[in-house]
């Protein structure tokens, strides 16, 4: 059946050039034409990696390095994995001098890419359903006078401001960044926990298998922590094309601590028969026959994280944790400490956004770890509970959810109907929309029911949004990576199609999808209809003994001669793509408080500079500098050159102003030996001249230093 489908499909196909890019997936809703180049670029897609400009030889030396640490690899293997990789470095860089990689994007298409950055009256936005790219004017042309008679044109073609004031209309502007505050609130929280575990004896067997531990508090402390960024999505798909709220929390206070106590809480919803955790659950109950000759309806929680108040959720959370007798496994703090981080992670929300700060009206924390598990809480406790528990809809009721999507099967239309009401009724804050099957078909997640004589039909279902891009042919990834795509559409397939008619129809569909991606005819074929699951056996790997690098065509044969002489996997970096390019970036944690950094302090007077790497903030680690300066310390520093502040002995020897205020982040790695490594790589880039480091930090290898030397700062 799948090769007669595949032979109708090439049969049948027209005879015309293959589209190298899905150029139906960029909608440019702007006041500009795009030009030819610009939409090519944009038809990428926004994970679309350009080549990279140079060999990665500095990151292969530093994973190196960091492996033969990490993986304590026998002095005498190291040196011959040593030798091994420089000659195929050399072998590399010979090759690329003699013929230069091909770039997968074109002078003239970086062209266009660096008009689009630079282009302040448009922005570039992902649409919130399907992939596609959205070019719309940023903020209105002051410029440009409008006339009456344009007004009508003017409403259908918002600006990405208007439509993301409309989004925060209701909620509190607030004139000062509440990140300070909140971020004072928790670590003053967090200090005062850790301090009461200084005196209590530590098991230090349970401390490795705690998810959070009292002795580890101090590492979610933060210190110039930023509010949660607010930008937006477009519901293209939607009447009047408004944007979807979505927030990035990642550099906020107290979200690494969230997420650890998000784990803490997981036991606490999704243990019902109701819960699902995507469409392969779904698919099992269908098949099952659990919804097997009833009306089917699926229900939707109009803005479900919005509408839960997080004291609601708050108040069932310390419930569970007073119930839970399992937590004192997972953690060595109290239950009522446990729930104080839970409510200072979650109580009184914020965000900012290109109109100011914000205090949020309501609900649950934008982009907050723990938004999920409240709304889950609330939705289990306050919702289906009561729906269980009711003389009349109790009995008749069953539905599987998936956070705000629900299926549900029942007697009849009029039933489910009155059922709707019923539910509508039961929360004041959380409102719900329907939708019933027509014509025997309902959609649900991404799962086509379709209702037959002999029970259901299930196959995979797109929405009109949908714009069937995927990883382009031509990014700078690995081939498993690109082939992983088609295989996790094709296993997808194999799952929800439930004949053979409805999964040939799904992979000639899934052929034609990715020869529009610029994929190779016959190798997505060979995929599609010749590979079993027999011969694509998953590979364990190791990711402690695993060499972290980046993705260029040039390092294949490096990489696999390290699998298969050494046994050591290698793991592919995430390189710059032109989603991190294109797109408008928010506010950044200022310089003086990153961590994990690999710096540079130079001297105002002479073309010395020291070069050092601390875990703590780059403010901390310039202030201790600054006290090795003082003239109290001098006759110290002087004594002797060992293990001594390079930066404080050349001030005291030479009395030179050292430029603080100059200080640069050479690398932010959290990695120890990545970060100690690359520390020693730069202070051997410096001649004597120009070093003020009095030791030479880790010891490089000599083999690495002709590479060193052609590196490009």
């Amino acid at each position: 059946m799948l090769n007669k489908k595949f032979s109708d499909l090439m049969t049948n196909r027209p005879n015309k050039p293959r589209t190298m890019y899905k150029l139906d997936a960029v909608i440019n809703m702007s006041s500009k034409e795009l030009t030819e180049d610009e939409h090519r670029v944009l038809a990428r897609g926004f994970k679309f990696r350009p080549t990279l400009k140079q060999l990665p030889i500095k990151d292969i030396i530093i994973s190196t390095e960091a492996l033969i640490k990490t993986a304590k690899i026998p002095q005498d293997v190291a040196m011959r994995m040593r030798t091994r990789v420089a000659k195929e470095m050399d072998r590399m860089q010979d090759r690329e001098r003699r013929r230069p990689t091909k770039k997968n994007i074109s002078t003239r298409e970086w062209k266009a890419v660096n008009r689009l950055k630079q282009d302040e009256q448009r922005t570039i936005i992902p649409a919130d359903k399907g992939d596609k790219s959205i070019i719309m004017d940023y903020k209105e042309n002051e410029d440009n006078l409008i006339s009456e008679e344009d007004a009508s044109v003017v409403m259908e073609t918002q600006t990405y401001l208007d439509k993301l004031g409309d989004r925060i209309d209701g909620h509190i502007k607030v004139d000062q960044d509440p990140a300070i505050t909140h971020e004072k609130t928790l670590n003053t929280a967090l200090m005062k926990m850790w301090k009461v575990g200084r005196n209590q004896e530590k098991d230090q067997n349970n401390q490795t298998l705690f998810l959070l531990s009292r002795e580890s508090l101090k590492e979610y402390m933060t210190q110039g922590a930023i509010s949660p960024r607010l930008k937006g999505h477009l519901k293209d798909h939607k009447e009047g094309k408004p944007l979807r709220e979505v927030s990035d929390a990642s550099k906020s206070p107290g979200h690494k601590l969230a997420k650890v106590l998000n784990q803490l809480f997981a036991p606490y919803t999704g243990q019902s028969k109701t819960a699902v955790k995507g469409g392969k659950d779904l698919i099992k109950y269908i098949r099952e026959g659990r919804f097997d000759n009833q009306f089917l309806a699926s229900c939707d929680a109009i803005a479900l994280y919005p509408s839960v108040m997080v004291e609601e959720g708050l108040g069932i959370l310390q419930d569970k944790i007073h119930q839970d007798d399992t937590l004192q496994q997972k953690t060595d703090l109290s239950k009522e400490e446990i729930f104080q981080l839970a409510r200072l992670c979650t109580e009184n929300p914020y965000f900012e956004c290109e109109f100011g700060f914000f205090k949020q009206k309501g609900g649950t924390p934008m982009g907050g770890p723990l938004s999920r598990c409240l709304s889950d809480l609330v939705v289990e406790n306050k919702i289906e509970a009561v729906i269980a528990s009711h003389p009349i809809w109790g009995p008749k009721w069953d539905w599987v959810r998936l956070i705000d999507d629900t299926l549900s099967a029942w007697e009849s239309k009029h039933i489910f109907l009155e059922f709707f009401a019923f539910l509508n009724s039961i929360h004041p804050g959380i409102k719900w929309t329907n939708e019933m099957e027509e014509g025997n078909k309902l959609a649900i997640f991404d799962i086509q029911i379709t209702r037959t004589e002999e029970g259901y039909e299930t196959t995979v279902y797109r929405k009109k949004s949908a714009s069937d891009r995927y990883i382009h042919y031509t990014s700078s990834q690995a081939w498993k990576e690109k082939a992983s795509a088609i295989r996790t559409l094709k296993h997808r397939a194999i799952d929800y199609c439930s004949n053979q008619t409805l999964l040939a129809d799904e992979l000639a569909y899934l052929l034609e999808v990715f020869i529009q991606n610029g994929y190779h005819e016959k190798t997505v074929w060979r995929i599609l209809y010749q590979e079993t699951k027999q011969n694509t056996v998953k590979e364990e790997i190791d990711f402690a003994k695993s060499l972290y690098v980046p993705y260029h065509p040039r390092t294949k044969r490096l990489y696999k001669m390290i699998k298969e002489e050494f046994g050591f996997n290698v793991i592919y970096k995430k390189t710059q793509t032109l989603g991190d390019i294109l797109q408008k970036k928010g506010r950044t944690i200022e310089k003086q408080y990153k961590r994990n950094t690999v710096y540079s302090i130079p001297c105002q007077q002479c073309p010395k500079k020291y070069v050092g790497q601390t875990t703590a903030t780059l403010k901390k680690r310039c202030s201790e500098h600054r006290n090795w300066c003082q003239k109290k310390h001098k006759k110290k520093i002087l004594k002797t050159s060992k293990k001594n502040d390079g930066i404080a002995f050349h001030f005291h020897e030479t009395g030179h102003v050292i430029d603080f205020e100059n200080t640069q982040i050479i690398a932010e790695e959290k990695a120890y030996w990545k970060r100690l490594i690359i520390e020693g790589m730069e202070i051997k880039k410096l001649n004597q001249a120009e070093r003020a480091n009095l030791q030479m930090g880790y010891e490089i290898d000599p083999i690495w230093d002709t590479f060193i030397e052609s590196i490009k700062t």
